[in-house]
């Protein structure tokens, strides 16, 4: 079984690209109206 190896600078990058995403979706299922700056 391979071992995962932590990556902080992979693991940063790919929240930071996937935050507009996750908070479009929390607002389309709570039905609030919100932009990001």
């Amino acid at each position: 079984m391979p071992t995962i190896i932590p990556n902080p600078k992979k693991a940063l990058f790919l929240a930071k690209k996937q935050l507009s995403e996750l908070v479009y979706d929390a607002v389309n299922l709570e039905g609030v109206n919100y932009t990001l700056p």
